[in-house]
């Protein structure tokens, strides 16, 4: 993909960087955090892509184990004619499952 990275803003402190690159960068080694409370609406990240792609059919977000800093609802939402406008025709999957929870 070819674009960048934005978001709501990331959590900084002095060795490390939780900026919302790291979402797209394959690595399970990185993370973004956002830098102020994640309540609904209030915290979000996305990709700005340098081309319009094709139409994006599924979303996959995968959390690490455990039961802490998880999205519980993602929308994917692109920006129209009027504004940001959800697209309810992608599949969302969180993950891991409930079941896969160590």
């Amino acid at each position: 993909m070819e674009g960048s990275a934005i978001s709501s803003g990331e959590f900084v402190i002095k060795y490390a960087s939780y900026h919302a690159r790291n979402v797209w960068d394959k690595s399970s080694d990185t993370s973004w955090a956002s830098n102020g409370r994640c309540s609904p609406g209030e915290c979000w990240l996305g990709f700005h892509f340098k081309e319009r792609p094709r139409p994006v059919r599924c979303v996959r977000v995968e959390h690490p184990h455990g039961s802490e800093y998880h999205a519980s609802v993602v929308k994917v939402e692109w920006l129209g004619q009027s504004g940001w406008e959800e697209d309810p025709s992608v599949f969302v999957q969180l993950l891991p499952l409930p079941r896969e929870e160590l």
